[in-house]
């Protein structure tokens, strides 16, 4: 049996709010690509247009390098409140597991 143990991976988190209620929101989607100046391409999808989860979660685990820049955009557009659609780029930590918050402001 071959056994592949892949070392040093960490989890990067993105947990979407409604900013006026700070409720989860769920099924809202996510797309977040490298960013120049990490091991990754520019341009190399991370998360691709997931749905977040009931506790307004999606993540992606994986190995990086070195500290990984990305840049994204967050939409909801499927439920009953529209939200304004949100651009959020960072740093992906090569060292420790990421986490970030995004408040969506509803489109009235």
């Amino acid at each position: 049996a071959t056994v592949n143990v892949v070392a040093g991976q960490r989890t990067f988190t993105i947990t979407v709010k409604d900013i006026d209620t700070d409720a989860a929101l769920q099924n809202a989607r996510v797309y977040v690509t490298a960013a120049a100046g990490g091991g990754l391409a520019e341009g190399t999808v991370i998360i691709d247009k997931v749905l977040t989860n009931a506790s307004g979660q999606v993540s992606d685990t994986r190995s990086y390098s070195g500290n990984q820049p990305y840049v994204g955009n967050i939409r909801v557009a499927s439920l009953g409140t529209y939200y304004k659609a949100t651009s959020i780029s960072g740093t992906i930590s090569s060292s420790a597991d990421t986490s970030i918050n995004v408040s969506l402001i509803p489109d009235d």
